[in-house]
């Protein structure tokens, strides 16, 4: 976690997702998780997370599996957005009352390299995702011999997690249409959209209560 400190090892599949895992757990630490918080005011230094990001990407040589891609390119987006201010705006949006207005907080946010960043990453989680949803792995059935009965593969495809990046992805990319001076709310309709048909491909039962979040979302944009 510090330039002097000593490498995770990651000599396999398994240990080197349990690293990004709490990478991942532990970033949340490192952005205010007051909506009125500046990053100064954050437990840890984000620096020290982005140098462990790095060095995980490095030690994970060769290709790397989309469902392991997704909590690195979630990581690199909450280290650049604070998350209660995102929460704090869909609250906003779902509640049946006029437009809500933009807090001042994610207006900069918007026009900081802090947005620019979390896009990127947020599209290429979804990017992963999509690829996830229309993979054969992620669609077929696994028939245990002594059940005889289908049921959906537990480790090969879509994995819990991925229902819940996806969604949080979509919330940032929404969020930043919506917070911008000149918001093209078509646009911000078709990012919600695009986060439906990506959750509506998922067989985890989270990914069904995710999806209804987008839609009323997506509704109530009038």
């Amino acid at each position: 976690m510090t330039p002097d400190g000593p490498s995770v090892p990651a000599s396999s599949a398994s240990q080197s997702l349990s690293n990004l895992s709490a990478l991942l757990v532990f970033s949340w630490h490192a952005m205010p998780l007051k909506s009125t918080a500046s990053a100064e005011e954050s437990l840890w230094k984000r620096s020290w997370f982005e140098l462990a990001l790095h060095r995980w990407l490095k030690s994970s040589q060769g290709h790397i599996e989309d469902q392991t891609m997704l909590l690195f390119h979630l990581s690199s987006a909450v280290l650049h957005t604070n998350m209660a201010n995102i929460h704090g705006l869909v609250h906003k949006f779902l509640l049946p009352k006029p437009r809500a207005s933009i807090p001042e907080a994610l207006k900069l946010w918007h026009n900081s390299d802090d947005c620019k960043i979390a896009v990127l990453h947020a599209s290429l989680l979804t990017q992963a995702a999509q690829r996830i949803a229309i993979s054969p792995t992620s669609k077929s059935f696994k028939t245990p011999p002594s059940l005889g009965v289908q049921q959906p593969p537990s480790t090969a495809g879509e994995g819990p997690h991925a229902a819940l990046c996806v969604y949080l992805a979509v919330i940032i990319l929404w969020a930043a249409e919506v917070t911008s001076e000149n918001t093209d709310w078509a646009n911000a309709k078709s990012i919600l959209e695009k986060g439906c048909n990506i959750l509506s491909q998922f067989t985890v039962r989270i990914a069904g209560v995710l999806m209804n979040v987008l839609r009323r979302l997506k509704e109530n944009i009038t």
